[in-house]
């Protein structure tokens, strides 16, 4: 158990040293005079003192701890506050736990217990001054009181003794209660004075805001007429000033006008035969830019090597081919080393399995003129996997006797040329490429 001394927390226990149960926290308690307030100075020496004597630490315009004499500054301090309602829960014992009272409970309450609720409170015996508890005095008297065992001079020497003593407490009770009415009855008066000033002072407060709103409505509403005025005032004399400044300006501005007028003719002049000439320079270059062009994609054209597209609806054309015999899929016109063709595949059923088999028809372009004729080239089909990198190829060669490979004299070609080799169409969608029902084909020319 821990004593401390409260100030600051409670009117009741202020000044009144407690038996906390449980130790308070070392940065609550001053280390100068040891009270527990409710405001503490951290200092950078981490000492701590309670405002009072951080007050008094004062010194040539700074602070000195008094218990190691190092200086610091207001702004090096940490100020702590120990909330009231903290500390009045902590658990205290009460005042008269030497005479027996077992009694815990918080610090808010300690008053009370003592004062209506204890059952040890003790007095000295007038006859022995024994201290003796209220509840024993009687059985004392009668049972243990030792004032048989001595004189009677004793006797009378301490009954004397008690009774002075008494007598004296009694007074200085007195005293103090009459002293105590008296500081009530004037911190009364001092309470009905401040609330009398307080009244007054809000009553002059509210005065003084009525009367400062008043004066800046009659500022604004100076300011505005005043601004007003000037406003007029200076309108009037630029109005002058302008018309006379415009004047000038209609004057100057007719010979500038005239002279302006004689120059942009000759500008223009000039303007328009430099116009002609650039416009004939530029269509020569637009020419020559055409043909540039021309035969930079020609060149592209002749580059490509190559082309993939999609087989599409495979199920439906392999109902037809088992049906039919064949079935035909071409895809779009495409320039492959300068040759403008449709590739494309060709179903057949022989009874068995369907064989997919490569094709193509020339149809007649625009490098018709710049590729060597009868067109003969190895042609290369791929069956390309739609999630592996592998692929099933078939390829064989043109001959230049085909009429199939003949330059076009019509818009396409007549004939088509297919390839004798092929690939089982079974064998493909087992191994999975077919996939959303279309095939993924590359068409090369080597």
């Amino acid at each position: 158990l821990q004593n401390y001394t409260l100030v600051g927390f409670s009117a009741e226990l202020d000044w009144k040293p407690l038996r906390f149960v449980k130790s308070i926290p070392k940065n609550k308690i001053c280390g100068a005079c040891g009270l527990v307030r409710r405001n503490t100075a951290l200092l950078p020496c981490l000492h701590v003192l309670c405002d009072s004597c951080y007050k008094q630490s004062a010194q040539d315009g700074s602070r000195v701890c008094p218990l190691d004499g190092l200086q610091c500054q207001n702004e090096d301090v940490d100020w702590k506050d120990f909330p009231a309602d903290e500390l009045l829960k902590r658990e205290v014992r009460c005042w008269n736990a030497e005479s027996g009272c077992k009694a815990v409970t918080p610090a808010s309450r300690i008053a009370q217990h003592f004062r209506f609720e204890c059952a040890h409170h003790s007095v000295c015996c007038p006859n022995c001054s024994t201290t003796v508890s209220c509840s024993d005095v009687c059985s004392h008297l009668r049972w243990n009181c030792h004032t048989s065992e001595t004189s009677p001079e004793s006797k009378c020497g301490s009954h004397s003794s008690c009774k002075d003593e008494a007598a004296l407490v009694t007074s200085f009770r007195d005293a103090f209660e009459e002293q105590a009415r008296k500081i009530e009855a004037f911190l009364g008066h001092i309470a009905s004075g401040i609330a009398t000033q307080a009244d007054k002072l809000n009553e002059m407060s509210h005065y003084m805001n009525a009367s400062q709103q008043t004066l800046l409505q009659k500022l604004a509403d100076e300011r505005t007429e005043n601004l007003d005025m000037l406003k007029k005032s200076t309108l009037d004399d630029s109005f002058q000033v302008l018309s006379r400044g415009l004047n000038r300006l209609e004057c100057m501005f007719k010979d500038e006008v005239v002279s302006v007028m004689k120059e942009t003719r000759a500008s223009l002049s000039k303007i328009a035969a430099s116009m002609e000439a650039a416009n004939a320079e530029a269509n020569e270059e637009s020419l020559e830019g055409l043909d540039l062009i021309k035969r930079v994609l020609q060149h592209a054209k002749l580059g490509v090597r190559s082309c993939v597209f999609f087989v599409k609806n495979v199920t439906l054309l392999q109902d037809t081919a088992t049906e039919k015999g064949w079935a035909v899929y071409s895809s779009k016109p495409v320039y492959i080393r300068g040759y403008c063709l449709s590739p494309g595949v060709e179903l057949r059923w022989d009874g068995e399995t369907t064989k997919l088999h490569a094709r193509f028809r020339l149809l007649k372009g625009d490098m018709d003129d710049d590729v060597p004729w009868p067109f003969e080239h190895t042609i290369k089909l791929s069956v390309i996997h739609p999630e592996q990198s592998v692929k099933r190829a078939i390829k064989g060669k043109t001959s230049r006797s085909f009429k199939s490979c003949q330059r076009p004299a019509e818009s396409k070609s007549s004939n088509y040329w297919l390839l004798c080799k092929s690939l089982q169409l079974e064998n493909l969608i087992s191994a999975g490429y077919v996939q959303d029902n279309q095939l993924r084909v590359r068409f090369q020319l080597l």
